[in-house]
């Protein structure tokens, strides 16, 4: 019985760095991305990505092996090999969180898109290595956390806890500082570097950040400093340096009108005779007695008699 010829098997033409390189250059001419080993057909020749990422892989046709399509673009045409990704390093990334603050005011969150200080990287792939503890990483962290965790920004799913004593203390500097109480609309806290007055109302209120809740910011300052019933408290003897005289106001307030041509009210911001006491310090002083003055005044009414005594309209109501 005659025996079966066999076919003649075909053997493909080795294979060169070079040649594979060029294929893949225009593959992104006329696709606008690199190839990868899933992208089929090379046409019009009778090749396929997989073939050749093997061969590189497995040393086939004249190559030596121990690669991938995916390592040969990134050392020869820097596409990034998502396979083998470098190491990141936690002061590396808050140093690109600082350049990013730099460029758009605002610290870097998963969502901020490319990192532009480390093309080829995105915020969210960061906060992805630094979770799950890629890449170098120890893990069980985040963007946030990082920054949080290098006192750069408040992680706000993670607040410190806050104390009554903490914010009686806040509070009684605020008082010390601009002569009335702190309200929800104080802005920052100046003893800390991320507080806010809204944010420790918001907290009273909802019982947030160790706080017991169904409060706010006016009624515990009542409750502690007996803001509404009666005098604040407040130290006994009032140092002459804190201590506010009515002519001493008068004063400044001549010089603000001869600068600018008008009285200066509540909102006229820093007097610039001593520039850390603003006007509407002053205006609490006079309405609440406050800094060694009698109170029920204010500036309006302080201001309105001195223009009356200097048109000697009728005798000022106001006394040194």
């Amino acid at each position: 019985m005659p025996s079966k010829r066999r076919r003649p098997t075909y053997r493909k033409p080795p294979l060169t760095v070079a040649q594979i390189l060029e294929w893949a250059d225009d593959f992104k001419r006329r696709r606008g991305r690199w190839p990868h080993a899933d992208s089929g057909r090379i046409r019009p020749l009778d090749e396929t990505w997989q073939a050749i990422n093997m061969s590189l892989g497995c040393g086939r046709r004249g190559l030596p092996g121990g690669s991938s399509l995916a390592r040969l673009l990134a050392t020869y045409r820097g596409k990034r090999n998502l396979s083998d990704l470098p190491t990141l390093d936690e002061r590396q990334i808050v140093q690109w969180a600082r350049v990013h603050f730099a460029r758009t005011g605002k610290w870097p969150s998963l969502n901020s898109g490319p990192v532009s200080a480390a093309p080829g990287e995105t915020w969210a792939a960061i906060d992805i290595a630094l979770t799950r503890g890629k890449r170098g990483l120890p893990g069980r962290s985040s963007v946030s956390q990082l920054l949080a965790r290098h006192g750069i920004k408040l992680n706000m799913r993670h607040l410190p806890r806050l104390k009554a004593k903490q914010i009686l203390a806040w509070a009684d500097a605020h008082f010390k500082r601009h002569g009335e109480w702190p309200s929800k609309d104080s802005g920052p806290v100046s003893e800390t570097r991320f507080e806010k007055w809204m944010g420790i109302d918001t907290a009273l209120r909802n019982g947030l950040r160790g706080l017991p809740g169904s409060s706010s910011l006016a009624a515990f300052l009542n409750e502690h400093r007996n803001l509404f019933r009666g005098k604040s408290r407040r130290p006994k003897k009032i140092r002459e340096s804190e201590r506010l005289h009515v002519d001493r106001i008068l004063a400044w307030g001549k010089a603000h009108r001869r600068r600018t041509g008008t009285w200066p009210n509540r909102d006229a911001g820093p007097i610039a005779e001593v520039p850390t006491l603003k006007w509407s310090a002053v205006d609490t002083a006079l309405k609440k007695g406050h800094r060694g003055l009698s109170g029920g005044s204010s500036l309006a009414k302080l201001f309105a008699d001195a223009t009356a005594w200097i048109s000697s309209e009728w005798p000022p109501r106001w006394s040194r």
